[in-house]
């Protein structure tokens, strides 16, 4: 399937994670990619209606596990997905320091030291993330600050844990006051 059926990125980005297959996944990602810089799909944001996406296609193995029999991981709702490098890439800025320090206090340099790379190198996905949100937000009209406080309050009320690592937060494009807004939303 060489064809992006879709007018929206959302659309796309949908039809690229239903795919079943990684090859699949690819093919569609480069059309969807090539289509977008066309200018041939639109980004709904703001106040526009943007239906969650389901859970992505898999090849038949390996065995999937259903996600309550696993330790909660941070998003708590499909809904929060249009979300996922502002909260959830974002949160391996905030948990990645505690677990360097527990590596170290126990002797292990060496993974800690590989923590201490992932999470130089995670402070930049998420300034990508944070940067790519903001554009698409100028893209639509719409203010990025206030549009992700309110995309917060919608899908994301009751399902964030703080604390929050600030100084990263920072560094990956957070404002002050996106980050006090996360700290009621935590709270």
């Amino acid at each position: 399937m060489n064809q992006m059926p879709a007018s929206s990125l959302f659309a796309a980005a949908e039809c690229c994670l239903a795919a079943t297959s990684p090859e699949q996944k690819v093919v569609l990602t480069r059309t969807a990619a090539a289509e977008f810089r066309a200018g041939r799909l639109s980004v709904p944001i703001g106040d526009s209606q943007v239906d969650a996406i389901g859970s992505p296609g898999r090849p038949p193995r390996p065995e999937l596990i259903d996600p309550r029999k696993l330790a909660q991981r941070g998003l708590g709702s499909p809904e929060g997905r249009a979300l996922v490098p502002r909260v959830l890439e974002a949160r391996g800025l905030d948990v990645t320091p505690g677990m360097i320090q527990r590596l170290r206090s126990v002797g292990d340099h060496r993974t800690a030291d590989i923590l201490e790379v992932i999470l130089r190198e995670e402070v930049a996905h998420v300034a990508a993330g944070s940067r790519w949100f903001a554009w698409c937000c100028v893209q639509s009209g719409v203010e990025p600050e206030s549009t992700f406080a309110k995309l917060l309050d919608r899908h994301m009320r009751g399902s964030l844990r703080g604390p929050f690592n600030i100084e990263a937060r920072l560094s990956a494009g957070f404002s002050h006051s996106e980050l006090a807004h996360l700290g009621t939303l935590a709270a």
